[in-house]
């Protein structure tokens, strides 16, 4: 009965132990994290709640609180029981809440921009466009700048060529309008500087054209250098700076082929200032009244022996003239001027001055800015 008694417990005691032996390690596996293993390597131990579609749900082992992580993000998941399983990535958006950069998203190819035809309007104007088309009748071209523009129209006559996207040229009908304008003209700018060549022939007066009781005078050369101010396209204002010279040789004789019983030299000059207004009338014709003074000198050479008289003269006139437009800054200018000077009481000599006028043809070249 005691040895009875004795077994029993002994197993009791055996079973007991075994509890006791076994009950850590079974608590020991049941408190062993799941594991989240990222795309970078990084681990998260945790318990993992569920497993969506996008999504897996976990929570911390020491919050109770739920969080997420997107399966984009997820290389495994390591169950405490040992289990493995690999995550398929989604192409999903990430969780916001997560604290982690996403996947980078690759940037959608953007297609060449298609070919484009080339319009070249007569005056100047370069057209890009998507799509030209030539009416039936071949007097309108029509374009649109790209598909979401509307349609525009133009004659045939204002475009001088089409290219197309390949590099050949749009057949076009040959056009009876005229070529486009000239540029506009130079004069037309804000200045203009202007050289003048002066041929100029004396009037009137004997005093200076008579051989015998004059000076002799009749053909003399000179120059200019003009400035104008542009008020508007058809109104300038200026100053002119001249010099012109009279020479003139006289030899007296009593029967033609005969030695000359006297002769002399006649020289008059000129240091001309003048202002001018100039009107266009117009493109291209223009007025230009002018008036000033010049600083006159006249010296007389005879068999040896010279004498003469300076001073000024108030000088007025005119010119008439047209404008070539040589080019976008430059212009050629021909006109026609008269000039006259009447007799100065300045003059320092005993000597009068009978008043001189004259004509000539200017001559210039111009550059505008």
């Amino acid at each position: 009965m005691n040895l009875h008694f004795s077994l029993r417990t002994v197993y009791r005691l055996a079973g007991l132990l075994a509890i006791w032996v076994t009950a850590p390690a079974g608590f020991a596996q049941t408190n062993k994290p799941d594991v989240i293993v990222k795309i970078d390597n990084t681990r998260i131990s945790c318990r993992v709640i569920s497993v969506d579609a996008s999504v897996i749900r976990y929570r911390r082992l020491n919050s109770p609180t739920p969080l997420s992580i997107s399966k984009s993000l997820v290389n495994k998941i390591i169950y405490a029981s040992g289990k493995v399983v690999v995550i398929t990535k989604p192409v999903e958006k990430v969780d916001p809440k997560e604290n982690t950069k996403p996947d980078p998203i690759a940037k959608p190819k953007v297609p060449p921009p298609p070919p484009l035809y080339l319009i070249q309007l007569r005056n100047g104007q370069r057209i890009r466009a998507s799509s030209v088309a030539l009416s039936a009748d071949k007097t309108t071209i029509s374009y649109q700048v790209n598909p979401q523009t509307a349609v525009t129209r133009t004659p045939v006559s204002a475009v001088d060529f089409v290219e197309k996207p390949d590099g050949t040229f749009l057949p076009l009908p040959p056009s009876s309008s005229p070529p486009p304008p000239l540029p506009p003209p130079t004069y037309a700018k804000k200045f203009t500087i202007q050289v003048n060549a002066l041929p100029v022939y004396m009037l009137g007066n004997p005093v200076w054209t008579s051989l015998s009781d004059g000076y002799g005078h009749t053909i003399g050369v000179g120059g200019a250098t003009q400035f104008d101010y542009w008020l508007n396209k058809k109104i300038s204002v200026g100053a002119e700076l001249g010099y012109l010279a009279w020479n003139t040789q006289v030899d007296l004789v009593e029967n033609k082929g005969e030695t000359p019983y006297l002769a002399y030299t006649t020289k008059t000059t000129q240091l001309v200032g003048l202002a001018h207004v100039r009107f266009l009338l117009g493109d291209h014709f223009y007025l230009m009244p002018q008036g000033g003074i010049s600083l006159l000198r006249v010296k007389l050479a005879v068999e040896g022996d010279s004498d003469g008289f300076s001073g000024t003269q108030t000088c007025y006139g005119g010119a008439v003239g047209y404008l070539f437009n040589l080019g976008r800054t430059v212009n050629l200018d021909a006109g026609l001027f008269y000039r006259s000077a009447t007799g100065s009481q300045t003059l320092k000599d005993d000597y009068g001055v009978t008043p001189m006028s004259y004509v000539g043809v200017r001559l210039g070249l111009g550059v505008s800015h």
